[in-house]
């Protein structure tokens, strides 16, 4: 029990209780701790006030679920992806209020999918998909599972709901949500080009807040080459694997190309595609990016699996 008891610091790792209304309720040293000390729900099982004014007297049931609520919170602190489902009960005003009272939030919590996105970021992202109670599986990971552009897609498979998370400089982040699937041509010396539903979104670097970046549903295609296939750019000289949007994101972009890994991109959005507060510079050709320029290398591409339930 040693581990599950301990702090993050290390330190104590003994078990709290308090008595509400003549009834004993008890809880680990170490789920408080995460809240810090000046938290009311650690202070309640201190014993100290908050201010010059008692906490409140919850009910005990109520009481209960926001101490479980902070115990679940602690042991999906390290799982990726995970969802924390905020208490329920048959007084939902009233628990809002308890629960609120002890300084947390009345809310489900996703945990950021990866070290790309904070759990704001991540609440904002997937509150973009529509996805009614979204949950998120990796599917690939290209440090995790290198940059060949054959073994991303055998990692996607036929998942649909396809979230894209691009790192470029720590500094430049943004994604794309592709309502669909990644289809590649059955013969593999040929490439499949389809419609999907699909958008942009700028995490951090170009907006001063995450932004959604819709584009023309004229644009939105998919472009997905075959194993001993490419796919050529129709005004230059340079080739890559994969293109979404229309040309706006290319995966495996290279000249002549195509490069072997898909962390070599190419990201560019037309000016009038780009919603208003855009920070970033333009070409001479009236392209925004989403990236700090055009032509990168990645320090990190990850697709997640979004879907509900």
């Amino acid at each position: 029990m040693g581990p599950f008891l301990r702090a993050d610091d290390g330190g104590a790792h003994g078990v709290k209780t308090v008595t509400v209304l003549g009834k004993k309720v008890s809880t680990t040293e170490a789920t408080l701790s995460q809240l810090g000390t000046d938290n009311p729900l650690y202070k309640r099982f201190s014993g100290e006030i908050v201010g010059d004014v008692p906490i409140r007297q919850t009910a005990v049931e109520h009481f209960m679920k926001v101490v479980d609520f902070a115990r679940r919170l602690r042991a999906t602190k390290n799982r990726p992806g995970s969802v924390v489902k905020h208490p329920i009960a048959r007084n939902m005003t009233q628990l809002k209020k308890d629960v609120e009272m002890y300084g947390l939030k009345m809310q489900d919590i996703y945990r950021p999918p990866a070290p790309l996105l904070s759990i704001e970021e991540t609440q904002e992202v997937l509150a973009m998909t529509e996805i009614p109670n979204p949950s998120v599986k990796l599917l690939y990971s290209a440090t995790r599972d290198g940059g060949d552009f054959v073994t991303m897609v055998d990692k996607v498979g036929d998942a649909s709901g396809l979230l894209f998370l691009v790192n470029h400089n720590d500094i430049h982040r943004f994604g794309c949500f592709i309502d669909g699937q990644l289809k590649p041509p059955a013969d593999p010396t040929q490439t499949n080009r389809y419609r999907a539903p699909h958008f942009f979104i700028s995490i951090s670097g170009d907006y001063g807040k995450v932004t959604k970046v819709p584009i023309p549903e004229t644009k939105q295609w998919v472009h997905v080459a075959g194993r001993d296939a490419s796919i050529k750019a129709g005004n230059e000289d340079y080739r890559g694997k994969m293109t979404i949007g229309y040309g706006y994101l290319w995966l495996c972009d290279g000249s002549p190309g195509p490069a072997d890994d898909v962390r070599s991109m190419t990201q560019g959005v037309k000016k009038e595609d780009l919603p208003a507060g855009y920070l970033g510079q333009f070409s001479t050709h009236c392209n925004g990016t989403l990236a700090s320029e055009r032509n990168f290398t990645a320090k990190e591409i990850a697709i997640y699996h979004v879907k509900s339930g």
